[in-house]
């Protein structure tokens, strides 16, 4: 985004990753989650959640701050997990995007609209993205806990993503919301 003359902020849990944004890319950033108290209220344009809202343990909170640090129109694109997927339904406990204990919070299209809205948003779009390396990793797993798949195979698991996305029952949603 700093490329196409954005000014970018960053923030992660983790130590390590703040450290190499700012020395490496020279980018601002800081350790933690939202709300945080380097990130001021109506500051923000845009705020992007990429796989990251699954492994906090108040996700609504979260969302809520995103809300408070945006400027009104301000834009959160939100990307998680679809609970509702064709993969964990036919790869149970093997599904990647369950990924216990990691992920602490699970999504269907309509808790993630849900908690979205009641944190202060309008939902402008869902998306639902279909990925064949995630089918062939919970392939892979399964397959190491005794329950073989073809769906290892990348020709067939490409065909399969997107089936799921045709279909509406994707591996993972994006969601993009418009402060009210």
């Amino acid at each position: 985004m700093r490329d196409y003359g954005w000014q970018v902020e960053g923030i992660d849990l983790f130590p390590q990753v703040v450290d190499a944004l700012r020395r490496k890319a020279g980018i601002r950033a800081h350790v933690g989650s939202l709300p945080h108290p380097d990130i001021r209220a109506e500051s923000l344009d845009a705020i992007t959640m990429r796989h990251s809202l699954e492994h906090v343990p108040f996700p609504k909170d979260v969302l809520k701050a995103a809300a408070e640090a945006l400027r009104t129109k301000g834009i959160v694109v939100v990307g998680v997990p679809n609970f509702a997927s064709w993969s964990f339904q036919h790869f149970h406990q093997n599904w990647t995007g369950l990924a216990l204990p990691r992920h602490l919070t699970h999504f269907t299209p309509s808790t993630l609209c849900y908690m979205v809205e009641a944190a202060g948003f309008r939902v402008l779009s869902i998306e639902q993205i279909g990925r064949d390396g995630r089918i062939r990793k919970s392939a892979r797993i399964a397959t190491q806990a005794g329950r073989p798949s073809m769906l290892r195979w990348k020709s067939l698991a490409g065909l399969v993503a997107r089936w799921t996305e045709l279909t509406r029952r994707a591996d993972s949603l994006r969601l993009i919301a418009e402060k009210i």
